[in-house]
């Protein structure tokens, strides 16, 4: 109700898109074809087209030309089942980098089995407002849209996508965002396993996120910078099945609950660049499946988290660059094998290094800026791999000669 037609239909002039689609309709009768594509699918598609640019499009091969679905001359960017050539049901469309220009149409209603929709706009070009009719097709699995200037709010219908996996809408930095407050109907999507949302400037997440016990994904870098400051939010520890979170660039202050170590399936965690204070919770030490932990630049403080240190057998990325921390390296850092990325600088550690490190895989050691003492361990000079070194700004002494050993060193600031 109130929507435009996908063809509006004029007695004394016919649109140029409704006389595609019956020029379209009576070739194919003209030469005894069936169409595989119903006809309001075909307005719909020649309506993406012209609003696109498709004349620009740097692949638009068939389009506008015979039944979309024709057997060896589908149009580009169109398919069916298991990614194979479309025979009448469009099951996915994907345009990438393919210079697609314009306000999206709000057409996609009409798309009753369409499972996937992909659209990366990598030349930024891709504007307009978020079409609500996106969350209309029923069986939708899949939606993304990259490096768009799309503009708007989330609609409330999102709730209606009921068989959503996957949504994604990034921005680039700095280009169109969306705005006001995510719908708690967001919270109806109990399919979804991924959401994400970077470089928006949405108000706040509503708590009806809680119920999306199927997420594995949460991504909201930098989505609420401009908002007002706001604490972690509750349900995060209602999502127990997460496995990467990011919530980087969001202006969030408080402290980290202690729930957090109900989050034990994550392998990624960044909730780097906000305002966040206090110490680390002890439940930090069941996050022992981490990957990467990102918790720079806040105004953390007390000593790294030694039970994760201790237990985990898969940290590679530790980022904790900027805070307050204090106190002793602990030995259980050193212990670790699977380090690559040790962040450190620009605390207010006070201890000697590490006496002993058994991870072979170090590519870089930041520790710069901070109160260290003691001598330079001789085990820099065994890191075969080791590319960049910081250590400037502590009170270390000692020989330097083990750095000629690091072929793989290629900034060294002592």
């Amino acid at each position: 109700e109130g929507k435009v037609p996908v063809c509006q239909f004029n007695k004394m002039k016919p649109t140029p898109c409704l006389t595609r689609v019956l020029v379209t309709t009576s070739l194919l009768l003209v030469a005894g074809l069936e169409a595989l594509v119903p006809p309001d699918q075909i307005a719909a598609l020649i309506n993406f087209y012209e609003s696109m640019g498709g004349e620009n499009w740097v692949n638009k091969n068939n389009w506008l030309s015979g039944d979309p679905c024709t057997p060896g001359a589908q149009w580009f960017g169109l398919l069916g089942s298991n990614s194979v050539p479309c025979t009448g049901d469009i099951v996915k469309m994907s345009f990438i980098e393919n210079n697609l220009r314009g306000d999206i149409p709000d057409i996609f209603q009409v798309f009753r089995q369409t499972t996937d929709f992909i659209l990366n706009g990598e030349d930024s070009r891709i504007t307009g407002i978020l079409p609500p009719s996106f969350f209309e097709m029923p069986a939708l699995r899949t939606l993304e849209l990259r490096n768009t200037l799309v503009r708007g709010t989330l609609p409330r219908n999102i709730g209606n996508a009921s068989n959503l996996v996957v949504l994604k809408i990034k921005h680039k930095f700095g280009g169109g965002v969306l705005t006001g407050s995510i719908p708690s109907e967001i919270g109806r999507l109990a399919k979804l396993e991924i959401l994400a949302m970077q470089n928006q400037e949405f108000v706040w997440a509503p708590p009806e996120l809680g119920s999306l016990h199927n997420l594995r994904e949460l991504n909201f870098h930098r989505s609420f910078y401009y908002s007002l400051s706001h604490q972690l939010p509750g349900f995060l520890c209602e999502l127990v099945n997460l496995e990467a979170l990011n919530l980087a660039y969001n202006n969030m202050d408080g402290t980290v609950p202690e729930c957090i170590g109900n989050l034990t399936k994550l392998s990624y965690l960044s909730l780097d660049s906000n305002r966040l204070s206090g110490t680390l919770p002890p439940s930090f030490g069941r996050l022992t499946k981490l990957i990467a932990l990102y918790l720079g630049r806040n105004v953390l403080k007390g000593s790294l988290p030694v039970d994760l240190l201790r237990e985990s057998t898969t940290l590679s990325t530790l980022s904790l660059e900027i805070n307050n921390f204090s106190g002793s390296l602990p030995p259980e850092l050193g212990m670790m094998t699977s380090l690559q990325t040790v962040g450190i600088s620009s605390n207010q550690f006070s201890s000697t290094l590490p006496d002993e490190w058994h991870s072979s895989q170090l590519i870089y050691f930041s520790a710069s800026n901070n109160a260290l003492e003691g001598t330079i361990p001789s085990w820099f000079g065994s890191l075969e791999v080791l590319s960049r070194l910081f250590l400037s700004r502590n009170s270390l002494s000692g020989s330097i000669d083990m750095v000629a050993n690091l072929s793989s060193l290629v900034y060294l600031d002592l």
